[in-house]
């Protein structure tokens, strides 16, 4: 994705959705222990940013 030039919020905010979702699947689920602090940071960061972006949106309805 760097290649392509994707911001680097946006692909850190795409990997802790995979890494959410892995836990959806045992398959992708091993390993989640150890990305688990960086999901659980980006995700509390961001929650606010995003939480403000969607509300917005929502309003001009």
């Amino acid at each position: 994705m760097r290649e392509a030039g994707v911001p680097v919020l946006r692909r850190w905010l795409m990997w802790a959705g995979v890494r959410w979702g892995a836990l959806t699947s045992e398959r992708r689920r091993s390993g989640w222990l150890m990305s688990a602090p960086g999901v659980l940071a980006i995700t509390l960061l961001a929650a606010p940013l995003v939480r403000r972006r969607r509300w917005s949106s929502c309003r001009r309805w």
